[in-house]
């Protein structure tokens, strides 16, 4: 099929790293948004796929916010004890999840 259209697409800089490093690389990524957009609507993906990516995103919230907090740490800034705890209880609870 001739491919004629052009749709233009903004996302996060953050989201365009994780789509390039699914499709396996920047020249990839038009083909792979395509077979997504293209597999969903005709029904293909799997809501355990949205499940998983959804907990992937979860837990990469929750890792970000973990590297914060050890940067503050070896800047010498105070890291509230309670908010790891929490934190660390929410990424376990996150990964048992993902695990089934």
């Amino acid at each position: 099929m001739r491919k004629t259209a052009v749709i233009g697409l903004r996302v996060p800089e953050s989201v365009k790293a994780e789509w390039q490093q699914a499709a396996g690389g920047p020249r990839r990524l038009s083909d792979w948004i395509r077979e997504s957009a293209e597999a969903r609507r005709l029904g293909h993906v799997a809501s355990l796929k949205d499940d998983l990516r959804a907990l992937r995103a979860e837990i990469n919230r929750l890792g970000s916010t973990v590297n914060q907090w050890a940067h503050m740490g070896h800047m010498g800034q105070a890291v509230d004890a309670a908010a790891v705890e929490a934190a660390y209880r929410e990424m376990r609870e996150a990964v048992r999840r993902a695990l089934g």
